[in-house]
């Protein structure tokens, strides 16, 4: 983790929601494991600036045309 932190310019351990979610995500017990989801709603709950529902690339193009969200 120290690496992996040193590598992102200290992003890691400034956000300690961060660190939960790799410890978390890579525990060997597939029983202790977090799931995706619960990974997912952590990162919302903690940065949700990070996090957007819709991307502003989503909006424009939505904007744009309508149906395209209901092609995907």
């Amino acid at each position: 983790l120290t690496e992996l932190n040193a590598r992102s310019g200290g992003f890691l351990f400034r956000h300690g929601w961060l660190v939960e979610l790799v410890l978390g995500l890579l525990k060997e017990d597939p029983d202790k494991r977090m799931s995706t989801t619960t990974a997912w709603e952590i990162m919302q709950a903690s940065a949700p600036t990070l996090v957007p529902t819709k991307s502003a690339l989503h909006l424009r193009l939505l904007q744009a045309d309508p149906s395209w969200d209901r092609a995907r």
